[in-house]
């Protein structure tokens, strides 16, 4: 990395408080957009930072998989807590509130980060490589061994396919929610319970891979979030949209530490799609449009891997 760890984490922090910053605020939607384009930035670079330095943490593991489900649960513990004060605070109050705890805790984080590292950062000598050739030629071969290795082939292909829900699952839950309960705090609490079920399921997942393979993991991801996805298209109650997205969270857990595995041993455009179709589907049948994709993208990916694998 040409920059550091540490100083793309520090700029990640800056950047992601602009997000609840602008968005508490906005008195427009080019404001909130705005907001959502540092959002987005800040968190696509403490993801890639903090994966990279987990990653070098567990490498020499053998239970890669099984702390991978840890360290999710540990995550999901705190996605449960802020769905369910983010949909309460909204009822209560207003749409800005949860903002503007979002704000509160991005401080705080960061006000800990730079007391627990900056000292070290000071020590740290940072070298880097600025040879533009090394770095053309590490990244060819990076692309290289992507598509000659079938374990990092069917990473890449089935990922397209399960990110597009990270930018599905906060454009429809919402509207599907409220237009079934009428009320903001149901969707905090889909979110909560499917962060409830995430926080015991991950190290059982984790330890399932461990023992069996992360093709294994990602079959099992393929059936829960075909079979769930259906059951949100059809869903007509709110019991059947919780038990669409518990088991769409189910499915999440397998897919998190089947790719922790996948990665250490060896987006954008599905929000735009979304809020298209949306202009001229119902949400279920946008549900059934993204089952119908998921069904037929890993179906491909597996296909690919065998392919691969001989």
């Amino acid at each position: 990395m040409l920059w550091g760890k540490d100083r793309a984490f520090i700029f990640g922090l800056l950047i992601g408080l602009l997000f609840p910053l602008l968005a508490s605020t906005s008195i427009n939607l080019y404001q909130y957009v705005i907001g959502k384009f540092a959002w987005a930035f800040g968190g696509a670079s403490l993801g890639v930072v903090f994966n990279a330095i987990f990653q070098d943490i567990i490498s020499k593991r053998k239970n890669i998989a099984e702390i991978s489900g840890y360290r999710y649960s540990v995550g999901s513990i705190s996605g449960t807590c802020g769905a369910m004060m983010g949909g309460a605070l909204s009822d209560y109050g207003t749409l800005r509130w949860p903002y503007y705890g979002v704000l509160v805790l991005y401080v705080v984080i960061l006000l800990l980060f730079m007391i627990k590292v900056h000292p070290y950062l000071i020590k740290k000598p940072i070298t880097a490589s600025r040879n533009k050739r090394k770095i053309r030629t590490n990244f060819m071969g990076t692309i290289k061994h992507i598509f000659n290795n079938p374990y990092l082939f069917i990473r890449i292909f089935t990922e397209g396919v399960t990110q597009s829900h990270w930018a599905m699952e906060p454009i429809l839950f919402p509207l599907a929610l409220y237009s079934l309960t009428h009320k903001d705090i149901s969707t905090g609490f889909v979110f909560g319970m499917m962060g409830a079920i995430a926080m015991f399921m991950l190290p059982l997942a984790g330890r399932f891979v461990d023992k069996t393979s992360p093709i294994r993991g990602l079959l099992v991801t393929y059936i829960f979030y075909v079979v769930s996805l259906f059951l949100l298209a059809f869903a007509n109650a709110f019991l059947i949209f919780l038990i669409g997205g518990l088991l769409l969270s189910i499915g999440k857990t397998f897919n998190g530490v089947s790719i922790a595995k996948i990665e250490t041993t060896h987006g954008a455009l599905a929000a735009f799609i979304t809020g298209t179709l949306l202009k001229f589907f119902s949400f279920n049948e946008v549900f059934l449009i993204f089952a119908c994709y998921t069904f037929i993208g890993f179906a491909l990916g597996f296909i690919f891997f065998k392919l691969k694998e001989r």
